[in-house]
């Protein structure tokens, strides 16, 4: 069995147990500052959990290069979404956070509470107006880079709707 401080240092990709890199995990749990998953070893059918501590957070900006301030609010508007309130520059580029506008892209919790947040579908639907105007931009999301619309429509649907927890459910238009 390898040690605690070379599981961490592996990133805890391999089994603690027979040292091998076929590793299924189960949903995680959290409480107060810790979450865990459940893994188990495919290999020799040792089980364990993965710990992980609290250590910083990360404000839900979004950073997007190639674009003026004018198509960034533009997209905002057709999607039914804000930019405003947060927009500022940065390098060659902006800084912003999706905010709402109405009630159609408001975000649940996963415990289902209403929050003052735009789910993942009004992020799809902002991201989808700016690259109908410039297919070359690029977009930094907390979720994932996406340097053209190819690299957007080749991972956002998989990234955002299966993260969303709002009223309208998966797939909606």
């Amino acid at each position: 069995m390898i040690s605690q401080a070379e599981y961490v240092a592996r990133q805890g990709s391999s089994c603690p147990e027979c040292g091998r890199e076929d590793v299924d995990g189960g949903p995680f749990t959290s409480e107060g500052c810790e979450a865990w998953q459940a893994l188990v070893c495919l290999s020799c059918g040792f089980s364990w959990f993965d710990v992980f501590e609290r250590s910083r957070y990360e404000v839900e900006d979004m950073i997007a290069r190639g674009v003026t301030q004018e198509q960034l609010e533009q997209a905002a508007t057709e999607a039914g979404v804000d930019v405003g309130r947060r927009l500022r520059p940065e390098g060659r580029g902006f800084r912003f956070t999706l905010s709402l506008i109405g009630e159609r892209y408001r975000r649940r919790s996963h415990r289902g509470r209403r929050i003052a947040a735009v789910c993942y579908h009004g992020h799809y639907a902002f991201m989808e107006a700016l690259f109908r105007q410039v297919p070359t931009a690029v977009i930094v999301s907390a979720l994932a880079r996406y340097d053209s619309v190819e690299s957007f429509r080749r991972k956002a649907p998989a990234s955002y709707d299966e993260a969303c927890f709002c009223e309208m459910g998966s797939g909606h238009d």
